[in-house]
C-alpha cells in the first residue's frame, strides 16, 4: 500500500502504510482517491458511492468513502445484514487502527461492485456488540 502519486509534488508517494496513514499524514482526498483504487485492487474488490453522499458522509462524520476499504479488508470484521427500503445491505464493523476506533461501513452488492452506503464511527451499542462478538464467536483466521 503507500504507492500513489503524490499530486502536489509530482512524484510517487511512499510514505506511509495504510489509507489512515495517508489521511493522517495530510495527503490531499485526490491522492486519497488514487490510493484507494490500488487498496482495493488488493481487496480484489472494487467499491463505488454516489459522490454526493460521500460529501454529505465526509460534512457529518468526518469520515471518507474512499477510506471504508480499512474496515472491509479487515480480518476482524462483522458482518450483519439489514434489509432497507426492500434492499438488502451489510453493516460491517471492525476496529480500524488507522483510525484508532470502531467504524462501520454499511454497503451492498452491486454487480461485481460493493457499493458504499455510509461510513461512521460505531455507536456505543454497536461497539458492545462488536466486542461480545470478538470476545465469544469471532473465528481468527
Amino acid at each position: 500500500l503507500g504507492g500513489h502519486f503524490d499530486l502536489q509534488n509530482r512524484r510517487p508517494c511512499h510514505r506511509h502504510d495504510s489509507m489512515a496513514g495517508h489521511r493522517k499524514a495530510g495527503c490531499s482526498r485526490e491522492e486519497r482517491l488514487v490510493i484507494f483504487r490500488i487498496y482495493n485492487k488488493k481487496m480484489k474488490e472494487h467499491l463505488t458511492w454516489d459522490e454526493a453522499k460521500r460529501q454529505a458522509n465526509w460534512v457529518k462524520h468526518g469520515l471518507d468513502f474512499a477510506d471504508a476499504g480499512e474496515v472491509l479488508a479487515s480480518r476482524f470484521r462483522l458482518d450483519i445484514p439489514v434489509v432497507r427500503g426492500g434492499e438488502l445491505r451489510t453493516q460491517s464493523i471492525s476496529y480500524a487502527l488507522g483510525f484508532l476506533a470502531v467504524l462501520t461501513v454499511v454497503h451492498t452488492a452491486r454487480g461485481s461492485a460493493t457499493r458504499v452506503i455510509s461510513f461512521r464511527r460505531a455507536s456505543g451499542a454497536e461497539r458492545e456488540v462488536y466486542d461480545a462478538w470478538l470476545e465469544n464467536e469471532c473465528n481468527e483466521p
